[in-house]
């Protein structure tokens, strides 16, 4: 997450070396939507975060196939700072939005595959009530479709795909609290 940040580089453009001039490249519709960007990728980087966590709590025992689907989980996430600034460099190009989304859709069907993989390996804890798998599967599936639905519309509407994005973080959110209703 911390390689974030590198994606607002922020290019001077010829403003005067002043708090003017930084005011004033700060305030450009460039960095603004670099900085967009950025808070989008970090929400993302959160929610995998969150969601690798959740999975691998839900995880008794593990075994190799489940330690490599889980480090080809890492290539997309190592992605996320380049596509993050190719997005932020490019904002009107359905290209770099298709890019930022196919990585971020790619992500999440890694992540989708561990926990699939878990389940049917017999992986998961025993403790883990059939209502808890359900919800994980349903969250897991809603996500996911949200996020295929992003990566077909990105190629035409570049600009909708952070709407999306954050329409799927909303919903894990949801199926999460609800979750959290089963478990107490």
């Amino acid at each position: 997450m911390t390689l974030l940040v590198l994606a607002l580089l922020v290019d001077r453009g010829g403003a005067a070396d002043s708090n003017a001039g930084v005011f004033s490249v700060f305030s450009s519709a460039h960095v603004g939507t670099k900085f967009l960007w950025f808070l989008a990728s970090f929400a993302v980087a959160a929610f995998y975060w969150n969601g690798h966590h959740m999975i691998f709590w839900s995880i008794e025992r593990t075994n190799r196939i489940l330690k490599w689907i889980n480090l080809a989980f890492l290539v997309p996430v190592v992605l996320v700072p380049f596509t993050t600034q190719l997005v932020g460099e490019f904002p009107h190009a359905p290209a770099a939005a298709t890019f930022y989304v196919l990585d971020v859709l790619a992500a999440g069907l890694i992540l989708d595959a561990c926990w699939f993989y878990a389940m049917r390996a017999g992986l998961l804890s025993p403790e883990l009530s059939p209502e808890i798998v359900r919800a994980i599967n349903i969250r897991v599936s809603v996500v996911s479709a949200i996020l295929i639905a992003a990566a077909c519309v990105s190629p035409f509407i570049p600009h909708l795909v952070i709407g999306v994005m954050l329409t799927a973080m909303l919903l894990y959110v949801v199926v999460t609290a609800g979750m959290r209703l089963l478990v107490d």
